[in-house]
């Protein structure tokens, strides 16, 4: 039964916009070797703000991490639904 979770999963990941976004960026970040530059932040931060420098609210914030954590919950939830529907006879 783990397999075939594995599989689903895996089937489902591939697809998945914001997993491919996640691995881009653990790449990135594999490649530098655990170095943080503040310059790489401040240009990374630039581009997702289009050159805004505005602080953001506490509001924006949470949403912001909610969307971070969301494609993982998601997918959390769907490997439940295929272990019960594979569990029940």
């Amino acid at each position: 039964m783990l397999a075939e979770l594995s599989a689903r999963s895996n089937a489902r990941i591939a697809k998945d916009e914001r997993f491919t976004e996640i691995r881009k960026n653990n790449k990135e970040s594999a490649s530098k070797q655990g170095i943080v530059r503040l310059s790489d932040l401040r240009k990374d931060l630039e581009k997702k703000n289009g050159g805004n420098k505005k602080k953001e609210t506490s509001a924006e914030l949470k949403k912001k991490l909610q969307d971070q954590y969301a494609p993982y919950i998601s997918e959390s939830v769907n490997v439940l639904c295929d272990m019960v529907k594979l569990s029940s006879p």
